[in-house]
């Protein structure tokens, strides 16, 4: 199968996903001849979208040992599947391993970081991961930062950090677009403490 089969198979994968038929994706995955890190990521991304965190991870690990070495965007699918179990363990170690790997950890993979630190109610860490975005070469870094900072507030709501959420809603509204959202979480946070 040419890397031209291998796109357009993997395109179908994503479509079945993306429409909660993962039966179906995976079929059309198996039938993939040599799959490469865009078909494990199309099928590993379309498990952790659909609530099959767990599945997700196993694929990655399956993928690991197949030979086939993950990209940054297999990374997003991998981390965000670890942050939706709760298990902030593993979400650090894989971030760690980027760079091991030769990866550089984009703004989306910190936010990743930040949401799995808050949903563990280690909001100060989170604060330091949002720190060290503002250092980040990525040209997506100050958008980043803002949706880390507006992830950290969603955090604090629940963990009832009333003077971190306040420092994380005013650093989110310096360019973060739907401030009625913003808003909101800041009312949640008040009214809940």
């Amino acid at each position: 199968m040419s890397y031209k089969d291998i796109r357009a198979w993997s395109a179908i994968v994503a479509a079945y996903s993306q429409n909660g038929h993962l039966s179906y994706s995976k079929k059309l995955f198996d039938e993939i001849h040599e799959p490469n890190v865009y078909s494990w990521t199309t099928l590993l991304q379309g498990y952790a979208e659909n609530g099959c965190e767990e599945v997700a991870i196993e694929l990655f690990q399956e993928m690991d040992l197949s030979g086939v070495e993950p990209d940054e965007v297999t990374f997003l699918g991998l981390l965000t599947a670890l942050c939706q179990v709760g298990k902030l363990e593993d979400c650090l170690i894989q971030f760690a391993s980027m760079s091991e790997r030769g990866l550089r950890p984009s703004s989306e993979h910190y936010c990743c970081m930040v949401d799995a630190l808050g949903r563990s109610g280690q909001v100060g860490e989170a604060e330091r991961i949002i720190n060290l975005l503002k250092r980040s070469p990525d040209s997506g870094a100050l958008e980043g930062r803002d949706a880390a900072w507006f992830t950290l507030l969603g955090a604090c709501r629940s963990q009832g950090d009333v003077h971190l959420g306040v420092r994380a809603a005013a650093n989110a509204t310096t360019s973060y677009k739907n401030h009625q959202k913003l808003y909101r979480l800041l009312h949640n946070l008040y009214a809940g403490s």
